[in-house]
């Protein structure tokens, strides 16, 4: 090895040991002047599971039967309430226009539809979903024996997914 490359690599090996450690104590310290974000201490991965879907994130399975979702996980149908009493013909799956976020529960299409065809439709639409968490999410879904399942799909979710696929 020449003389050269060894000195680089001493230079190097010094400003490596005086850098590092400089920048994690600076780290630290812009930490506790909140310049820097410090992460709380959370509890484990099972307790933090409690609240999040394992595969798809959220709702949490702790949530169904509150709130506005029935104890299957499905928005209250109010055409059909207790999923107990009417066992789903339909199931819908998708995001926040599945769900019909912007609207109260009678008139979401879901229960729009329940009453055109007189039968319960489980609306499993999250806000937030791509096309392919509502897949997932009917897919690993125990709670619905519907015998049709219809998964909404946008094609912007489509077109979001190919735009990220080509950047990688």
């Amino acid at each position: 090895m020449s003389k050269k490359v060894l000195f680089s690599f001493f230079i190097a090996s010094i400003s490596f040991i005086v850098v590092e450690p400089l920048a994690y104590f600076a780290g630290q310290y812009l930490q506790e002047k909140g310049v820097f974000y410090r992460p709380t201490v959370g509890s484990s991965y099972s307790s933090y599971l409690v609240y999040r879907d394992p595969v798809v994130g959220w709702p949490a399975p702790s949530s169904y039967g509150a709130g506005d979702r029935d104890r299957t996980g499905s928005r209250i149908v109010p055409a059909f309430p207790d999923p107990d009493e009417h066992e789903a013909c339909i199931s819908i799956y998708g995001n926040s226009f599945t769900w019909s976020s912007d609207v109260a529960s009678e008139h979401a299409w879901g229960n729009v539809l329940a009453q055109w065809a007189n039968c319960r439709v489980a609306n499993y639409g999250v806000g937030g979903y791509g096309t392919d968490q509502a897949y997932l999410r009917f897919k690993n879904n125990e709670m619905d024996s519907a015998p049709i399942v219809i998964l909404g799909y946008l094609s912007e979710n489509m077109t979001l997914f190919i735009c990220t696929y080509q950047d990688l």
